[in-house]
C-alpha cells in the first residue's frame, strides 16, 4: 500500500533491470481498463468507467503511452506503477484524492466525483527517453529556454541563465525561439518521437 493506493501485482516479473523499470522520466506503455470500485461511495461500483483494450468500454485497442513522473496523467499512476517492470500485470485502487477529487475535472472526464477507482493495468513496454524527449516536456516535438532550463536544473547542472542562453542560440538554427528535433545535433533517437497522452482524457 502506498499513499492513496493499493497496488497489488497479479503477474509478471516483479524484479528487472532499470531499463525495464517505471521510474521518473520513463516512457511508459499500458492497456489498462478502470472500474469503480465496490468500496466507492460515488458512482455505480462494478461499473466501467474507462478502457484502451478492445471491445471494453468503447476500447480501440490503442495502448496508452505516457511520461512518468511529470503529471500528465493521474497522481495515482504515477504513485502505484512507479517501480513496476515491464511485462507486469497490476491492480491499482486508487483513492479520489489521488484520482478526480476535484468534481469539474471529474465531469470533463467522464468518471464520477470522488469516485474509488480500480484500474487493471498491463504494463507493455518501458523505455528510457532521449535527451531530446526529456528536455521537451510538454511533448509538442520541440523545446523553448524554459523547458531546456528546467532540463539542467532537474539533471543537477547548471541553472545560470547566461549558459543556457548561449547554448539555445547555438541550438536554434532558425531563430524562431523553438528548437524542433531536427535543429537539436544532441542524442535524439533515429526518428522524431510520437506525441504522447498527456492525460486519460480521451480514453476515459
Amino acid at each position: 500500500v502506498r499513499a492513496g493506493v493499493e497496488v497489488s501485482v497479479e503477474s509478471g516479473p516483479t524484479l528487472c533491470h532499470s531499463d525495464e523499470l517505471i521510474s521518473y522520466n520513463s516512457i511508459v506503455t499500458v492497456h489498462y481498463t478502470a472500474v469503480i470500485d465496490e468500496s466507492s461511495e460515488a458512482g455505480e461500483p462494478g461499473k466501467i468507467v474507462g478502457s484502451t483494450r478492445a471491445g471494453a468500454y468503447g476500447g480501440r485497442g490503442k495502448p496508452l503511452s505516457y511520461l512518468s513522473g511529470h503529471g500528465h496523467i493521474l497522481k495515482g499512476w504515477d504513485v502505484g506503477l512507479t517501480g513496476l517492470c515491464q511485462g507486469a500485470r497490476a491492480t491499482l485502487l486508487i483513492t479520489p484524492e489521488l484520482a478526480y477529487a476535484a468534481a469539474d475535472q471529474a465531469q470533463v472526464d467522464g468518471v464520477p466525483a470522488q469516485a474509488t477507482l480500480k484500474f487493471d493495468v498491463e504494463v507493455l513496454g518501458v523505455r528510457q527517453p532521449e535527451m531530446f524527449e526529456q528536455i521537451d516536456s510538454n511533448r509538442d516535438g520541440r523545446f523553448d529556454p524554459d523547458e531546456l532550463r528546467a532540463y539542467f536544473i532537474g539533471q543537477n547542472l547548471h541553472d545560470n541563465n547566461a549558459p543556457v542562453s548561449d547554448m539555445f542560440h547555438l541550438l536554434d538554427k532558425d531563430r524562431d525561439g523553438f528548437v524542433s528535433w531536427k535543429e537539436f545535433d544532441g542524442p535524439k533517437g533515429k526518428e522524431a518521437p510520437k506525441p504522447l497522452s498527456t492525460t486519460l482524457k480521451d480514453e476515459l
